[in-house]
């Protein structure tokens, strides 16, 4: 039995739901995805729906941005069912999200061929839209189904859009926020705005909808968008929504940046806020406005260079959340007799608080662990502002203790 399918690149699941070995499809795959003018080709998988290995010759005439694949099963009722399984992955299941998301993608192509544009161009950023481009994507935007929309918006960007045109573009898609019912619809022009089209011109439309409380579109990130608006009444929107746990962490931080000395009563309230990540911005921003919390330790463990990590040390590692922190650290005070203490906890404490995204810092501790002397080095990534990775690296002695203090490892 031979039969054709155009699926999109979450098919890989359904091989697994058929049974298939998509291993030679995903090697060939990798191989083509930017080298489609040498397609098509073909693999040999295996299904196993049938108890033992069955092949599945695959002729693939696309990768991407769709999989275009002819599959041949030298047992058609074996075919049948591998082909049903399959639709729903398929841009012919024509009442699925696939389908769906292929058509949008179809029709955007389309008025981007008309003006001599292509995805591939414009994700390079080459290319300049007309006016007339830019009205027929809008028009399609606000036909399209809300989740699919992201697949229109992020062709938007500041090096194709004149720059003439960019301010009604932004101002369309604010207008667009207003509506949104949840955060979730609406964080894709968020992350718009605030990469590609930020301008003064929507200062006005942001400080409405962040002072709209009803407004589903309204946390953190939308607060970005209008600090880089760079409009002077920033502080006096940052303090007016200082009372919402959406917006404090970055009302707070907005405070700092500013050296607004006159309000470091206001912010000493947060202080004692029931949300941690609250209580760590209040602190910054105290230091910030020159009122430190507290006189930390001095970071004298930190290691500049943390490729001077022993050998033969044994690894504990886990995903934290910042609140996580000192408590797993105090767990693995317990675990050691000296050399790690309620102070080098502070110590570690202090110097995370105010790592950058993205940065790692490395501390190396001189300790007595099961009566023997050792090292104990902490290693912390940040991999986002709340949440440290952190490495702890000793002793297998130690580790082993840990362990057992803290069995779920990440």
């Amino acid at each position: 039995m031979q039969f054709e399918l155009t699926l999109s690149w979450t098919f890989i699941q359904g091989f697994k739901g058929v049974g298939i070995d998509f291993t030679p499809y995903r090697e060939m795959s990798n191989q083509y995805d930017y080298h489609q003018d040498q397609l098509p080709k073909s693999v040999v998988c295996h299904c196993t729906l049938r108890g033992e290995p069955l092949p599945v010759k695959m002729t693939v005439f696309s990768t991407m941005p769709w999989a275009r694949i002819q599959f041949e099963v030298d047992d058609p009722a074996l075919g049948k069912e591998i082909r049903e399984k399959l639709l729903i992955y398929s841009t012919e299941d024509k009442n699925g999200t696939i389908f769906k998301s292929w058509n949008t993608r179809q029709i955007t192509n389309g008025i981007l061929a008309r003006h001599g544009l292509t995805m591939e161009g414009i994700q390079r950023r080459q290319g300049v839209m007309s006016h007339q481009c830019i009205e027929e994507l809008m028009r399609h935007y606000d036909e399209t189904e809300s989740m699919f929309r992201r697949d229109i918006s992020w062709l938007f960007n500041r090096d194709v859009v004149p720059k003439a045109e960019q301010p009604m573009m932004a101002k369309w898609l604010v207008a667009h926020l207003a509506q949104k019912r949840n955060w979730s619809d609406g964080s894709h022009i968020v992350e718009q705005l605030y990469n590609e089209l930020v301008g003064p011109e929507i200062a006005d439309d942001l400080i409405r909808l962040l002072s709209d409380r009803n407004c589903k579109a309204r946390d953190g990130c939308l607060f970005d968008v209008f600090v880089k608006t760079k409009d002077r009444r920033v502080l006096d929107v940052a303090l007016s929504v200082l009372d919402d746990d959406a917006l404090a962490q970055r009302a707070l931080a907005t405070i700092g940046r500013r050296k607004a000395k006159q309000h470091v009563e206001r912010v000493r309230k947060f202080l004692n806020h029931s949300k941690p990540e609250i209580r760590r911005e209040a602190k910054k921003t105290m230091k910030a406005l020159g009122f430190p919390v507290e006189t930390p330790p001095s970071p004298v463990h930190l290691v500049k260079n943390r490729r001077l990590l022993p050998k033969g040390l044994e690894e504990w590692s886990a995903n934290l959340d910042m609140e996580d922190l000192e408590p797993t650290l105090r767990a693995l005070s317990k675990s050691v007799e000296s050399g790690f203490g309620s102070r080098e906890i502070s110590e570690v404490a202090a110097v995370v608080e105010e790592m950058e995204h993205e940065q790692t810092k490395a501390f190396r501790f001189p300790i007595v662990a099961q009566g023997k002397e050792t090292e104990l080095w902490l290693v912390i990534f940040m991999d986002d502002v709340d949440s440290p990775d952190l490495a702890i690296h000793s002793s297998p002695e130690l580790i082993k203790k840990l362990e057992k203090l803290l069995p779920d490892k990440e």
